[in-house]
């Protein structure tokens, strides 16, 4: 009988002190940063211990891809793909700001790759129109999240997702060219 009572108890003990009543409180959804966009999953994010392995097979898939038009669609997606682990972090809630916006930094310096693969394709005689308008529509979405992304941190923060958002800007006006 004893047994039973302190087996009771215990279990009494453990149901309630391991509810919690507290509401965690998120500032902000990723779905408020996003808005409909669709972005590639991102997998890892940067702040696993395993990220480097990631990063080193994306490294050596890129070397092998030849064809410049197939070079510019992993070179939008792996933009993209970083640009959504920045939201990632962003969206949280563990203050890991500067981490996402280094990775959202990272991941803008695939454009200038996927413009160079442009104009080598263009060169090569390929036709382009299709992957041009593909970077086109990523920067689009890009400008659009850094912008909703620029309203939701602190204002140290402003000033890098400012500078990111300009380079977004010329990477555009590179594309129409």
């Amino acid at each position: 009988m004893k047994k039973i009572i302190y087996f009771l108890s215990f279990l009494l003990v453990f149901v309630f002190t391991t509810s919690s009543f507290a509401q965690t409180k998120n500032p902000v959804q990723y779905a408020d940063i996003v808005k409909g966009i669709q972005l590639p999953y991102p997998g890892l994010l940067p702040d696993n211990p395993f990220y480097f392995l990631k990063m080193a097979r994306d490294r050596i898939v890129g070397i092998f891809i030849s064809s410049p038009l197939k070079k510019i669609d992993f070179d939008v997606l792996q933009a993209d793909k970083r640009l959504n682990a920045g939201v990632f972090l962003i969206a949280r809630g563990d203050k890991k700001y500067q981490l996402a916006l280094t990775t959202i930094s990272k991941g803008e310096n695939y454009f200038p790759d996927a413009l160079r693969n442009i104009n080598s394709a263009k060169q090569q005689g390929m036709v382009v129109e299709g992957e041009r308008q593909k970077v086109k529509e990523s920067l689009m979405n890009h400008e659009q999240i850094l912008k909703e992304v620029e309203n939701i941190l602190p204002g140290s923060f402003k000033k890098t997702v400012v500078e990111e958002e300009k380079k977004i800007q010329g990477y555009e006006n590179s594309v129409e060219k």
